[in-house]
């Protein structure tokens, strides 16, 4: 489940069932088919909207408003999904990937870049990249975005855990930016 933006979702490779991809085998993480809960019931909704309010949330997710429906009109319902084999990146698309992608000619630069000095390394996540640029790199790479069932049960698994990392709520776990988040710009690192 989504969570109503709490967990960011960076953009991952994709790639169909065991291809011949121009990838690392060990930078792929390859999912056996299988069948999983997908979605989210109406409790697991009232939960991350009582915990969207309670966090310290960016001002643009305030400014749409926690409890608006329109932020959890695709979470629901929980449903039994299956899912073929599928290998996942197993970490981000860097800015220096994309970058390289963007100078070949494949790939158009972000829509909008980051002034935090915190984000600017190049080793950090991409951001600022809609949708179709992030299959743009997919197919630079050889490979496409994953589905978001394949996502999904990628961060889920066969359980119906609430977060990726369990049942209970861990701000120093969730990716959303709030407190838990620390941004060092001198270092140009990010760390939890």
């Amino acid at each position: 489940m989504k969570l109503a933006g709490l967990v960011v979702a960076l953009t991952l490779l994709a790639i169909s069932a065991y291809p011949a991809v121009e990838a690392d085998e060990s930078d792929v993480v390859w999912i056996a088919p299988g069948a999983f809960t997908m979605g989210a019931t109406l409790d697991d909704v009232e939960h991350a909207r009582r915990l969207c309010v309670s966090e310290r949330m960016p001002s643009a997710l305030r400014l749409r408003g926690c409890a608006s429906d329109e932020l959890f009109a695709n979470e629901t319902p929980a449903r039994r999904v299956f899912v073929s084999a599928f290998g996942i990146d197993r970490h981000e698309v860097s800015r220096g990937e994309h970058a390289a992608c963007v100078r070949s000619g494949a790939c158009s630069p972000p829509f909008r870049e980051t002034a935090h000095p915190g984000l600017t390394h190049p080793q950090h996540p991409v951001a600022g990249i809609s949708w179709g640029q992030a299959g743009e790199f997919c197919r630079y790479r050889g490979g496409r975005l994953p589905t978001e069932a394949e996502w999904e049960y990628a961060a889920r698994g066969d359980s119906a855990r609430r977060y990726p990392w369990g049942q209970f709520y861990n701000e120093a776990l969730a990716n959303h930016g709030g407190p838990a988040l620390n941004l060092d710009p001198t270092e140009g690192e990010i760390s939890a």
